[in-house]
């Protein structure tokens, strides 16, 4: 009977050229591997997302879909999530100074957790310079549906995500299913508001709890 190991994934920032472990070490790697499935292991190469974008340095519009995406997944991390973090990754670091459009179709609302720069998933002090670029938006979300006494952190998470593009000229938003609150107006919702004077949720534990501040943008 084998030992258990504890794996927690943190991803990387990549250093082209580098032989460095992926998974910290080179006995996780061969563990992983083994117990993963490929689909997995090429979610999370981030090297291999940075060449491609490499490649495409003259990128104008970076469309992202995930239709077809089993309901399931929205409730606890799949390998969508896993390729959304190393697809976010590779675009910050990416010379894609030519970027200016940004589509999300079809993406469930967690989605929005794995794609935010920062606080994010092996984000960096830079990694909102690349969405400041973005003038124009387009989010097809999956719809919750809200209603009183549910749970509003996916609704914070987007309002944060949202303050990721301070240059944005043109927004189209669009709940997919059920109709849902503007994103635009979250925080004078009182059911939002009114949610930071609790206890903060496991999801959201701190800035979460925090009243939301009205989002700004000066050309849109």
């Amino acid at each position: 009977m084998g030992t258990e190991q504890k794996f927690i994934y943190t991803p990387q920032r990549c250093q082209l050229g580098s032989n460095s472990p992926r998974y910290g070490s080179r006995k996780m790697a061969e563990l992983l591997v083994k117990q993963y499935p490929p689909l997995f292991h090429a979610a999370t190469n981030i090297p291999s997302f940075v060449q491609a974008l490499t490649m495409m340095s003259g990128l104008q519009h970076l469309r992202i879909s995930c239709e077809g995406q089993v309901p399931s997944h929205r409730y606890r991390r799949s390998v969508v999530d896993y390729a959304l973090i190393s697809l976010r990754m590779a675009t910050e670091q990416a010379p894609l100074k030519g970027l200016h459009t940004l589509s999300l179709l079809s993406v469930h609302q967690g989605a929005v957790l794995y794609l935010r720069p920062a606080p994010g998933f092996g984000a960096s002090p830079a990694s909102c310079k690349r969405w400041i670029q973005i003038r124009k938006l387009t989010l097809h979300i999956s719809s919750f549906g809200h209603e009183p006494g549910q749970p509003t952190d996916h609704l914070k998470l987007l309002h944060a995500y949202l303050g990721s593009f301070p240059s944005l000229r043109r927004l189209v938003f669009h709940w997919e299913g059920e109709r849902g609150l503007s994103p635009l107006s979250l925080a004078t919702e009182p059911s939002l508001n009114s949610a930071a004077k609790r206890r903060p949720s496991q999801a959201c534990p701190q800035k979460c709890a925090l009243p939301l501040r009205p989002l700004t943008f000066q050309n849109l």
